[in-house]
């Protein structure tokens, strides 16, 4: 796919839990794709492949009564291998926000919170507008983050 394609996507049959990032607080969701790799925590590791952002109807869905989910780390484990090194980290005390009921992705390059996420079964969506937003140029695999003394 070439950046700026334009699909439709629809969820799975079966379950469709997703893992999802929204715009929240002023802050935008990023059309680079290296950013929104950086932001979501992603270690994403085959910088040939195109990062596809889904347009994932919240309100509607939520108005479903849709499950939402408060992603943890046991969410990314799992028995495939190599051994998962999961990323995920829990927001301290000190960040929690009783207006913002969900999680934040770990920021790739400086640690810390990146996007908002939560994991939510999007079978509700229905058919949903996807767009490619390009190819990454880093390798996120190698988690910068690690590379700093120490994480905060």
């Amino acid at each position: 796919m070439t950046p700026g394609a334009q699909v439709r996507v629809a969820p799975r049959v079966g379950a469709a839990f997703a893992w999802i990032t929204f715009e929240a607080n002023g802050r935008t969701v990023p059309r680079d794709p290296d950013d929104v790799l950086r932001l979501l925590g992603l270690a994403w590791s085959m910088p040939s492949e195109p990062v596809l952002r889904i347009e994932v109807p919240l309100a509607a869905v939520r108005a479903t009564g849709a499950f939402f989910a408060i992603p943890t780390l046991l969410d990314v484990l799992d028995d495939s291998p190599p051994a998962l090194s999961p990323d995920w980290r829990a927001r301290p005390e000190h960040e929690h926000r009783s207006n913002e009921p969900w999680g934040h992705a770990r920021d790739m390059l400086h640690d810390g919170a990146g996007l908002p996420e939560i994991i939510v079964d999007i079978r509700p969506a229905g058919i949903m507008d996807a767009e490619c937003i390009g190819v990454p140029r880093i390798d996120w695999s190698a988690r910068p983050y690690l590379h700093r003394s120490a994480p905060r």
